[in-house]
């Protein structure tokens, strides 16, 4: 239902205009919460009959320095809700690619992610090496009370 959606350029709302129905039903219908009637499924096919076709995509056309956001859960080894996450804090900032039907970055933006990265992780590592490690402070108490 969000292809047809989509390919037709609708929003939810646009579509449930077209089929005399409240957006929430689209909505239902693309979360799999609920089904459209069988009344309804007739306009829905008449819909999809009537778009053009989708031209497909050549090889040549796909950009490979384009990073889907499963590429950057493998480049960075973390979860999908934490590449949504920095997507959504735009931490690493990417964009929607109509072609793909997806969100996608560069492999330029995720280098930069990573060099701050680093470099926030060089900056926590020299303050904790300026302070005194716990384990020395516990030893130098211990020593205190004459324990060792």
């Amino acid at each position: 239902m969000q292809t047809l959606r989509r390919r037709l350029k609708l929003s939810q709302e646009g579509l449930a205009d077209r089929l005399g129905v409240s957006r929430a039903s689209v909505n239902r219908w693309e979360n799999g919460r609920s089904h459209p009637s069988e009344e309804l499924l007739g306009a829905i096919k008449h819909l999809w009959a009537a778009m053009p076709p989708e031209p497909k995509p050549e090889a040549s056309s796909e950009r490979p320095d384009r990073l889907r956001q499963s590429d950057v859960m493998r480049i960075l080894g973390v979860s999908h809700q934490r590449v949504r996450s920095l997507r959504i804090r735009r931490t690493l900032p990417f964009e929607w690619d109509e072609d793909l039907e997806t969100w996608v970055t560069s492999e330029k933006e995720v280098d930069r992610y990573l060099r701050r990265k680093g470099k926030r992780l060089k900056r926590m590592d020299l303050r904790e090496s300026s302070l005194t490690p716990k384990g020395d402070q516990n030893f130098k108490n211990a020593d205190r009370r004459g324990e060792n």
